[in-house]
């Protein structure tokens, strides 16, 4: 499975001619979302049980996968091919330096360097990875290990849909590429877990997902404790990049159901970001509320 990121220079894919499903199974909710050609066609969000989803990784594959079922089946939901995401917690991101060399070779290098980098059994994850750059006879890559028993209960609960999914991505990556900017902080808050991305260059280098256990304490207090979180991100960003630190102008984009709250006060400690609205390259109805959507808008302009 190759990454794709967001690329503001880019036109939208061809991919985005075709009529696309997004599903967001998030919290205790599934979100849906069609697109067909740069146009949001229809949109729902349906609520699942108490326990199907726990702590951001769906427990109940079949429940899930009849609840996901019925909303696919819909009018407004059929046809078209879906992409899923995944939470990204428990993901592990890695940008990997490697001598320049043949596509063909590429993929054996990047497994073995992966294998060298990330602190897990190769068997416990799915390996994806997308290359960047090259430069003085090397060259970056992107690699992101997803954990199996995160992806497989997804994949379980589409099988019990009756659908398979075209692509999956992790919410981090689908919110940078929902941004469509080449620097960029997102912050995405919900009810059960918080991300937050930082993208230099077009790449999320930071991609912190935070999950709220049972109990822990909810509300206004705990949009207080994701306001640290953030600043506590931003910082250590610009204090392991002295050298080239988050442009004054670069904008935050505050995402998910819990988006409004988090902008009820000023976000004081990261006063110099500007905040913004979230403007994806699509044709959206003014009614639908992007904000809630961010990361089904950023898995239709995903690149396959």
């Amino acid at each position: 499975m190759r990454l794709t990121f967001p690329n503001p220079t880019l036109n939208l894919p061809v991919a985005l001619q075709k009529r696309t499903v997004t599903l967001n199974v998030e919290g205790q909710d599934i979100r849906v979302l069609a697109v067909r050609g740069n146009r949001v066609t229809s949109w729902q969000e349906v609520s699942l049980d108490a326990g199907m989803v726990k702590e951001g990784v769906i427990a109940d594959p079949d429940g899930v996968g009849a609840v996901l079922k019925a909303v696919l089946e819909s009018q407004s939901m059929s046809g078209g091919r879906l992409i899923a995401s995944i939470t990204g917690f428990r993901s592990i991101a890695r940008v990997l330096e490697l001598p320049k060399m043949k596509p063909e070779m590429l993929e054996e290098a990047v497994g073995r360097e992966a294998k060298r980098e990330m602190p897990v059994p190769m068997e416990d994850i799915y390996l994806s990875w997308q290359p960047l750059d090259t430069y003085d006879g090397h060259q970056r890559v992107f690699a992101l290990g997803v954990p199996r028993d995160i992806l497989d209960p997804l994949l379980k609960a589409t099988k019990v849909a009756k659908r398979q999914p075209y692509a999956v991505d992790t919410k981090p990556l689908a919110l940078a590429r929902a941004a469509n900017r080449d620097e960029a902080i997102i912050a995405d808050v919900e009810p059960g877990s918080a991300d937050i991305v930082v993208v230099t260059g077009g790449v999320p280098v930071i991609m912190r997902t935070v999950v709220e256990r049972s109990g822990e304490p909810d509300g206004e207090e705990r949009i207080e404790r994701f306001r640290d979180e953030l600043a506590r991100t931003v910082k250590f960003y610009n204090d392991t990049h002295r050298q080239e630190p988050l442009e004054p102008s670069t904008p935050i984009f505050l995402t998910g159901s819990l988006a409004q709250s988090a902008m009820t006060e000023p976000l004081e400690a990261l006063a110099q970001y500007p905040i913004e609205p979230l403007l994806p390259p699509l044709d959206d109805p003014p009614d639908l509320p992007v904000h809630r959507y961010a990361v089904n808008i950023g898995l239709a302009l995903k690149e396959v």
